[in-house]
């Protein structure tokens, strides 16, 4: 981990919509309560039952949420640009609940606990994106649980690969899905061991549904992979 020093320059963190909702005031008084830090590929962020002392905010690189099970982990999900991590466990007063890790180049903006608390208490538009938030990501939890006990491996895989396109979107050539994971990483997020997450990637080629290239995942029906994600056919 390397800290960039103060003054916080924040020219990356202007099109981020907490940076947004901040008054001009709270925009000029940040930089004195927070630091920005790079994180390399696989750099721990936090550990699950840390305490925990700054929000993130992610400004370039992605950042994975896991929770480590027997033998492998369970991804939870990937945090890209603009997204915010460690705020619930500051609303909740409770520890780190889940671990976090740099999936590539990463660089933060870590806000002090107690001027994201102040935030909380006199910015109603910093806490509607707190609340939205947290909102959608108890949806996005209670949904993934029950998917990931109850359907088929084609189908948790298949929803894991929707997943990743409605929220990274494609690269310019429209089929290639904007982030590129290795097989144990899809299988990490699908709830199943590398071997299947193979079999089923390579099952969903022979379809004609994707193509496998390294790391990138060109799908080619994307019709037919949203009806897998429900049907488990």
């Amino acid at each position: 981990m390397k800290q960039l020093h103060q003054p916080v320059n924040l020219t990356r963190a202007v099109d981020n919509p907490l940076w947004q909702a901040l008054t001009a005031s709270e925009q000029r008084t940040l930089p004195h309560h927070a630091s920005i830090f790079i994180y390399a590929p696989n750099e721990v962020i936090y550990r699950e039952g840390d305490e925990v002392s700054h929000v993130f905010v992610i400004l370039e690189g992605k950042m994975k949420l896991f929770k480590k099970g027997v033998g492998q982990q369970q991804i939870l999900t990937i945090l890209t640009p603009f997204d915010l991590t460690g705020h619930r466990a500051i609303i909740a007063n409770e520890h780190c609940a889940v671990n976090a890790m740099a999936l590539d180049n990463l660089m933060v903006l870590a806000i002090d606990k107690k001027f994201f608390i102040d935030l909380l208490r006199t910015n109603i538009n910093i806490c509607h994106i707190c609340l939205q938030n947290l909102a959608n990501s108890v949806s996005y939890y209670a949904i993934k649980s029950i998917n990931l006990s109850q359907k088929h491996v084609r189908s948790r895989l298949a929803e894991t690969l929707i997943s990743l396109v409605d929220k990274h979107g494609y690269e310019p050539d429209g089929i290639t899905i904007r982030i590129y994971l290795s097989r144990e990483e899809l299988a990490n997020m699908s709830n199943m061991n590398a071997a299947n997450a193979i079999r089923t990637l390579s099952a969903f080629m022979k379809e004609h549904i994707i193509i496998v290239d390294g790391r990138k995942i060109k799908v080619l029906d994307e019709e037919e992979l949203r009806r897998i994600s429900t049907s488990g056919e």
